[in-house]
């Protein structure tokens, strides 16, 4: 294997956060960002943060989402509208020992083995994908291709039909459009709605599964039980909304961002061409460089000292990966992009969280990255920036990554 290393820079985009998370390392380690709400940034806090779930709960307040931006005036209707679903969390913002035995059991459907068994089949959903597109020379390759992907793969995953993608997708959107900012009392009863339709349609397929099980991920869940006890529906769909989301956001951006950058570095597309065997290696440093996820919330369960800062119980705090994964005490030239990282551990990032929340799909959004680039490499040559304006980033603060992205290139 080539050991040379390959640098460019990765600072770009609208509102590029990584200068301000430099300087919030750089001053403290822990920045009260507003009254009550403290920024965690470094590498080793971070990983401490994350590595202690009896002191830094993730359960945060009564886990009313469309309170983050403050409380909701319509909150007694959107109750009323969920009354159906209350959107209890199981795995996301829940804590152990209920969180470590729903992992388990969804951790069966995850393992290396049953990854492997689905990549024929993302496979084929890559070629499809991409054949509409792929002689045409040009491409706004978030929306036409890296979506797209994550969403099908996961529809597949659930057991449903091709023509339940749109769906999918649509309420995986709506779900995060909590976190884009402050929403109109009127916007938060329509989301309100539109999960529960989500939740009333996955009601449904449990209960066809509880009949007659296929082997999918709703089968699965829907005759598993936990110390005795059976998941209720509420719970089930809880697990499969973190799928529909976590699924669908990291694939897409590191599919967007992997493009974006290989434009930028002929060379490197090069290199990944005529050598895939080095895609897993290129993924995991865009992974660490352009972290999907930007941030994840805990709140501290009694005062606590991180990095010489004491921050108080029941506070929020905001923990930095995008920032830990930058941190200039633990990854050398952190803003630049190194190809054969020597002396540290690319793959040492946290962009898919770190101890007990870490990421469960994080194999199968590897596979799906991996086979996408390995497929489209060859079929793309002399890739480029196409446009005045060729890229557009998601505005939320939870999470960073292209939703526009043109690009031209020679089809092969």
């Amino acid at each position: 294997m080539n050991t040379e290393t390959k640098t460019s820079s990765m600072e770009v985009g609208s509102n590029c956060p990584y200068a301000g998370y430099r300087l919030m390392r750089e001053q403290s380690a822990v920045t009260e960002v507003q009254p009550g709400v403290y920024a965690v940034t470094r590498y080793d806090d971070v990983k401490a943060v994350l590595s202690d779930p009896q002191t830094f709960s993730a359960r945060i307040g009564d886990n009313k989402s469309f309170a983050f931006f403050g409380p909701s005036p319509v909150q007694d209707r959107i109750d009323e509208i969920m009354r159906d679903y209350p959107e209890e969390p199981v795995l996301m913002r829940t804590d152990p020992p209920l969180h470590t035995r729903v992992r388990a059991l969804v951790n069966c459907a995850l393992t290396p083995a049953e990854v492997r068994k689905i990549e024929p089949q993302i496979q084929t959903i890559v070629e499809e994908l991409a054949a509409p597109w792929l002689q045409r020379g040009e491409v706004e390759f978030s929306g036409e291709f890296a979506s797209l992907l994550p969403n099908a793969v996961t529809t597949s995953f659930l057991g449903s039909p091709p023509a339940m993608r749109e769906h999918f997708r649509f309420w995986a959107h709506e779900v995060m459009s909590r976190f884009d900012g402050p929403q109109s009392p009127e916007r938060q009863l329509e989301v309100a709605q539109h999960i529960v339709d989500m939740a009333h349609y996955f009601y449904d397929e449990i209960e066809a599964r509880r009949r007659q099980p296929n082997g999918d991920l709703v089968s699965l869940l829907a005759h598993a039980e936990i110390d005795g006890d059976r998941l209720d529906n509420p719970s089930i769909v809880n697990v499969i909304q973190t799928f529909l989301i976590g699924g669908h956001e990291t694939t897409t951006f590191t599919l967007g961002n992997s493009l974006h950058y290989l434009a930028r570095d002929p060379d490197m597309a090069a290199r990944l061409r005529n050598d895939p065997a080095l895609i897993p290696t290129f993924v995991d440093e865009i992974l660490r460089i352009e972290s999907p996820t930007q941030s994840l919330q805990r709140s501290p369960t009694r005062d606590v000292e991180i990095g010489g800062v004491t921050v108080p119980a029941g506070a929020l705090l905001l923990v930095y990966l995008a920032s830990a994964n930058r941190d200039e005490n633990f990854f050398a030239e952190p803003d630049t992009f190194k190809f054969d990282r020597i002396g540290t551990n690319t793959s040492r990032h946290v962009a898919f969280g770190y101890g007990v929340h870490s990421c469960l799909g994080l194999r199968l959004a590897r596979a799906e990255v991996q086979i996408a680039l390995a497929y489209l490499l060859p079929r793309m040559h002399d890739i480029k920036l196409a446009g005045s304006d060729p890229i557009s980033y998601i505005n939320n603060f939870v999470l960073r990554g292209p939703i526009r992205l043109m690009l031209s290139y020679a089809p092969a």
